[in-house]
């Protein structure tokens, strides 16, 4: 048994593996169907979605669930600068599937040093586009925070909208590299570098983000 609706997706995920690792694969898909959760997974020979699993669900759903991907995925929203909420906060945007190294570098040090401290975060923001179907982008947030291990996670928020209109808000000309954006407590840039962190340049981070925290940099 199939869904007619579900038989798009592989053909989507062959237009668009080429954005993010994510993309080298399907995903099993569950369907809330009034009071019933259906559950379709891959077959492997076909390329093609078939039901695994059809069971009942314990208590009420809302009609506008449409997935089980935990409503997180779809309500909670990072809107920057306001998402910073009084926090000194690193925003890494990435425009390569091949980003990940060179986000790390800043973030993970970023985090190490300053976290166990309290008012600072971190945000990783792929930038994906309008490419990617409605249906599919709660799972892919999901699998991206999930593909980084416990002690490195951070908040991962997929960018998307209109790209070209976003970076020339960022005043990013260069999308060969990922861009960084340090914030203060009110959402203002005070600190911006691209590329991968050598010592000098998150030497200066790390200086920037103190200054911020003592106060200073206002």
């Amino acid at each position: 048994m199939t869904n007619p609706s579900l038989r798009k997706i592989p053909a989507l995920q062959a237009a668009v593996r080429d954005l993010h690792p994510l993309f080298d694969r399907l995903y099993p898909i569950g369907v809330v169907a009034e009071e019933r959760l259906l559950v379709y997974d891959v077959d492997p020979g076909r390329r093609s979605y078939r039901l695994v699993r059809d069971s009942v669900i314990p208590g009420p759903v809302s009609e506008r669930t449409r997935t089980t991907v935990p409503l997180p995925d779809y309500g909670s929203r990072l809107v920057l600068p306001d998402s910073a909420g009084g926090n000194i906060t690193l925003v890494g945007f990435a425009y390569k599937r091949e980003s990940q190294d060179d986000l790390s570098s800043w973030l993970l040090p970023f985090l190490q040093r300053f976290e166990p401290a309290g008012g600072f975060r971190a945000y990783e923001i792929p930038m994906m586009g309008p490419r990617i179907p409605g249906l599919l982008r709660g799972v892919i947030n999901r699998a991206m925070r999930n593909a980084i291990p416990e002690p490195d996670r951070r908040w991962v928020a997929p960018f998307y909208g209109d790209i070209d209109a976003y970076s020339k808000r960022l005043g990013v000309s260069d999308r060969s590299r990922v861009q960084m954006f340090l914030l203060d407590g009110s959402g203002v840039i005070r600190w911006h570098a691209s590329g991968a962190a050598d010592s000098t340049r998150l030497a200066g981070l790390m200086r920037a983000a103190a200054e911020l925290a003592a106060g200073g940099g206002e």
